[in-house]
């Protein structure tokens, strides 16, 4: 367990190109793990960063130990941008008032030491209750302490899920069902 990690908020170019590396590494180690048993190479895992930090008003946010390992990320976006998931919760959902949770992982070795809790506070403090309502994102079918972690944190079960098909740490092509949870952030008025 680490003893001590610091959240960095990566923002401009520099920043962004400097840890892509480091991320792909923590996102490979951390999806091949359970519950999700997923296989990504480091160029895709890459290309999951360069597309999620290549969005406006993305959030991105590091945890890293004092050697400058990455432990940690998490990675918020506007749920608008969000193509392939925003049309399932229209409608339950202000969509242009909502940020989405893309990504969330701490590595094995740091888990349990309230990484993934700071992430997604220091997320959430960062997000403009001005322009933004509402906060989503899903997690896997499976019990897991990420969702026990949502839930302590306010998040509610919207009553929707979605198949996702990924390649496994085995190889094989699975697919698995990702439900959303919620948390309303402010009173917007979004109409």
């Amino acid at each position: 367990m680490p003893n001590a990690f610091s959240v960095l908020h990566v923002r401009d170019a520099n920043d962004i190109t400097r840890w892509e590396q480091p991320f792909a590494e923590a996102y490979q180690d951390v999806f091949r793990g359970e519950p999700y048993l997923e296989r990504y190479s480091l160029e895709r895992a890459a290309g999951v960063y360069r597309m999620l930090t290549g969005l406006t008003d993305h959030i991105t946010l590091l945890a890293v130990d004092t050697a400058g390992s990455v432990l940690g990320f998490g990675i918020a976006v506007p749920l608008s941008t969000m193509k392939t998931i925003a049309p399932r919760l229209d409608g339950l959902v202000p969509v242009r008032h909502t940020y989405y949770l893309a990504e969330l992982g701490v590595r094995e070795s740091a888990r349990r030491s309230g990484i993934g809790r700071a992430l997604v506070r220091h997320r959430i403090r960062l997000m403009d209750r001005d322009r933004f309502s509402h906060v989503v994102l899903r997690v896997s079918d499976m019990a897991s302490q990420s969702t026990q972690m949502y839930r302590s944190l306010d998040f509610e079960p919207m009553g929707v899920s979605m198949t996702v098909t990924r390649e496994r740490t085995d190889g094989e092509m699975r697919e698995d069902e990702r439900h959303f949870l919620c948390r309303l952030l402010s009173q917007v008025d979004v109409s």
